[in-house]
């Protein structure tokens, strides 16, 4: 039969049901890391505007509200060019799409401190890291901005 461990020569065996969750934690630890660094960076960028209204802070977490509503903005219309359905949408999808989109961003960042953490993390990175993280997520958020673009321009 099938052995269901997997081993290696000198290591100690491990089930492959262990070592496959294992790798669907670090995955998601790799995400959420991704999404608290892309925070991150949009602090780093309020931060360099002084605005006596709104906090740093806020600023950052509207700006990441406004990112995902056009990453899903994107992703309904797209579904509706390839599913031929011209605006089938109904206003309780995206009603249900920016609670999630509104409530994520809360928990995340208001409701949670855990963020705090990784910001101390983030600003500990070594500089040419914090360079290439940067340039990953500006890059992601210019696709994000394209693909809503080039949404738009398929819908009409």
């Amino acid at each position: 039969g099938t052995n269901t461990f997997g081993s290696l020569p000198g290591c100690i065996l491990v089930p492959r049901r262990v070592v496959a969750f294992n790798h669907q934690v670090r995955t998601s630890m790799r995400v959420k890391e991704a999404y608290y660094y892309l925070f991150y960076r949009l602090l780093r960028v309020w931060a360099n505007f002084d605005n006596p209204l709104l906090s740093v802070k806020y600023r950052a977490e509207l700006s990441l509200v406004v990112i995902k509503a056009w990453l899903i903005f994107s992703v309904f219309t797209f579904l509706d060019v390839i599913g031929n359905s011209s605006g089938s949408n109904t206003v309780l999808e995206f009603i249900v799409a920016f609670i999630l989109v509104v409530g994520s961003t809360t928990y995340f960042f208001s409701i949670s401190d855990k963020w705090k953490s990784y910001m101390e993390k983030f600003d500990q990175w070594p500089e040419r890291k914090n360079v290439i993280g940067g340039i990953i997520v500006w890059s992601v958020g210019v696709l994000i901005f394209l693909c809503m673009i080039l949404s738009v321009e398929l819908f009409r």
